[in-house]
């Protein structure tokens, strides 16, 4: 989750082959999106976040983090993709999907099924799309 103005997403892979054919692997990173020089690269099947949008700062190192985590290309699994909880009364949605185009991420919002007040946006890599430059963009104050 998000810890503060330094940030962090959490991440889950999965799908490895085992002896006895697939066994599903799931494993876990905090990440702090200010910090690229630590993020694995195209690691992960699936990215979550919740509430991690609530700054206008945090679009564009978030959507970088994910262009850098995901892994660039569908498995036996499916395509990677991120799920991101955001309270509907966010305003960071709009800057976040700019920020994830530039990315080559494609963003798709629907409401979270359990709960009408939080939007859920998934985020997937757009056809022939790869991880690209994935370097956040500087802040502005």
């Amino acid at each position: 989750g998000a810890e503060g103005a330094g940030g962090g997403a959490e991440g889950a892979g999965g799908g490895a082959e085992g002896a006895g054919g697939a066994a599903d692997v799931i494993s876990g990173a905090s990440l702090d999106w200010n910090k690229p020089g630590e993020w694995p690269s195209a690691a992960f099947d699936v990215a979550v976040g919740a509430d991690i949008l609530y700054s206008d700062e945090f679009p564009a190192p978030i959507a970088a983090i994910l262009a850098a985590v995901l892994r660039p290309e569908a498995g036996a699994d499916g395509a990677p993709c991120a799920l991101i909880a955001d309270p509907k009364h966010r305003t960071n949605r709009g800057a976040f999907a700019q920020a994830c185009a530039s990315h080559g991420l494609d963003t798709a919002e629907s409401d979270m099924p359990s709960d009408a007040s939080i939007t859920l946006i998934t985020v997937s890599r757009r056809q022939g799309s790869s991880s690209g430059d994935v370097t956040p963009q500087k802040r502005r104050r």
